[in-house]
Parts: structure tokens; C-alpha cells; sequence
């Protein structure tokens, strides 16, 4: 169970946002059992670069040999970090609950890659609202 106060928090960003928090249970968990700032703002930024850089790779431009690999190895890199965080983060979760985030987002099948990359897209939700919030005060 999340607290109401986490609840309100991600409602306004789901309704700030270009679209609503799909995964909000999940990302609730992570903003109140990470602890510390930093760790949450390590999690959000890195979902937020693996975001831009997939939209990068999504777009049909072409970016010549070169830079195309290079932001294919970051993406990689970007997916291995949010992976290892996520794993390092639910940690601090009980026993049932760090279980069901590694079925839901850590597993290698397709139901679970594409659970990934949508609380990627949610975590990368919060850090646009708080990025938002932080030169509109």
C-alpha cells in the first residue's frame, strides 16, 4: 500500500504529463522505499535518458554509422543501469513484493521488456514533472 500523500503526488503527474502513470502502484513503491534522494533521483534521471535515447532510435532519421552506435551502446548501457537499480532499489522492498517487480520488469520475456520500458516511461513522467516544478515555483 502506497500513502495518500504518494497517491496525490503521482495524480498530479499523471494529469501534468502527456499521458497517465500506467504502472502508479509500482512507481509509488519506488519513490517511498528507495530512502534517499539521491537514489530516487539516480533511478528517475537514468529512466529519463533511456527514454530520450529510445525515442532517438525509434525516429527514422539518419544518424550515419557512427553516432547510430554510439547511442546504441548508451541505450544498452542505459537499460543494464536501470535494470541493476531497479534490482539494487526493490531490494528494500519485503520478500513478496521485491519478488512480484522481478516477474513484472526484470525477467528476459516479452511481457516483461515491455513492463520495463513502461515504468521507464512513468519514472521518466515524474522526473519531467519534477524538472517542471522546480523552475515554475
Amino acid at each position: 500500500m502506497i500513502s495518500d500523500n504518494t497517491s496525490k503526488l503521482l495524480l498530479e503527474v499523471s494529469s501534468c504529463g502527456n499521458r497517465p502513470i500506467i504502472n502508479f502502484f509500482d512507481v509509488g513503491l519506488l519513490i517511498e522505499y528507495i530512502g534517499q534522494p539521491d537514489n530516487l533521483n539516480e533511478l528517475i534521471f537514468t529512466a529519463k535518458f533511456l527514454t530520450g535515447l529510445r525515442k532517438i532510435l525509434g525516429n527514422k532519421v539518419s544518424l550515419g554509422n557512427e553516432p547510430a552506435e554510439n547511442i546504441r551502446r548508451e541505450f544498452n548501457d542505459a537499460i543494464m543501469k536501470l535494470r541493476n537499480l531497479l534490482e539494487k532499489f526493490t531490494s528494500n522492498l519485503d520478500l513478496s513484493q521485491a519478488q512480484s517487480f522481478k516477474q513484472k520488469y526484470l525477467l528476459l520475456n516479452q511481457q516483461s521488456v515491455a513492463s520495463f520500458f513502461s515504468i521507464a516511461e512513468d519514472l521518466s513522467l515524474y522526473k519531467e514533472y519534477l524538472n517542471r516544478n522546480k523552475y515554475h515555483r
